[in-house]
C-alpha cells in the first residue's frame, strides 16, 4: 500500500516573468523542455540574502551558504529572497538589490540553470542606465531568469525543506520572455 504524503502548496507569482535564451533549433534548446515553452518542474533551493537595500549588490559571499547546498543537493533552480517584493507597485521598486555578474557565473558553474528573484531584474536598474550583465551571463549560458516573484517568504519562514517548483509559461512566438504561473510545493511534508 502506498503511503500518502501531505503536500504544502504556495503560489509564487504576482506578475512574475520568465526570460529565456532565444533558440533556433532543438539542438540549442534548454535541456529541460522539448517544446518552445520553457515550462518545467524541478527541485529547488531557496536562499535568503542579506542584501536587501536599494541598489545593493548581491556578491558571491552573500551566496556562499546557498552554493554549498546547491552542490550538496545538485539543485538546478535557485530562488533568491531579498524581501523586495514588498515594494511592488511603489516608486522604489526599481531600486532593488541586484546580482553581481561573477556571482551569477559561479552559480551556473555549480549547475544552476534557473535563477529566480523577488525583484524586477537580477541586474542593476537606474534612471540613467539598465545593466544587463547577469542577463547576458545566464541567458548566454542557456539558463533561465525568473523575475518579480512573490510569496518567497512562505518558503523561507515556513521552514520548507524538500521543495519542487513549477514555472508555467505561455508559449509566445518570437518572444524572449513570458508571464508565468510559479507554484512551489513541499514533498514529504
Amino acid at each position: 500500500m502506498a503511503e500518502l504524503c501531505e503536500t504544502r502548496w504556495n503560489n509564487l507569482y504576482d506578475s512574475a516573468r520568465i526570460s529565456t535564451p532565444r533558440t533556433t533549433s532543438s539542438r540549442t534548446a534548454p535541456p529541460w523542455t522539448a517544446s518552445t515553452s520553457p515550462s518545467f518542474s524541478s527541485p529547488l533551493l531557496w536562499s535568503r540574502t542579506s542584501a536587501g537595500n536599494a541598489h545593493e549588490r548581491i556578491v558571491w559571499a552573500d551566496l556562499a551558504d546557498a552554493a554549498e547546498e546547491v552542490k550538496a543537493c545538485e539543485a538546478r533552480v535557485l530562488l533568491l529572497y531579498t524581501g523586495w517584493s514588498r515594494h511592488w507597485n511603489t516608486e522604489v521598486y526599481s531600486t532593488h538589490p541586484f546580482v553581481d555578474a561573477d556571482a551569477a557565473r559561479r552559480l551556473l558553474d555549480l549547475g544552476v540553470k534557473v535563477l529566480g528573484l523577488d525583484t524586477m531584474s537580477p541586474d542593476k536598474v537606474t534612471a540613467d542606465e539598465e545593466c544587463a550583465d547577469v542577463h547576458h551571463v545566464v541567458l548566454g549560458s542557456g539558463g533561465v531568469i525568473v523575475e518579480n516573484l512573490t510569496g518567497l517568504e512562505t518558503l523561507v519562514d515556513g521552514g520548507w525543506k524538500r521543495i519542487v517548483v513549477s514555472l508555467l509559461s505561455l508559449s509566445l512566438a518570437g518572444c524572449d520572455g513570458s508571464p508565468i504561473r510559479a507554484v512551489a510545493w513541499e514533498v514529504g511534508a
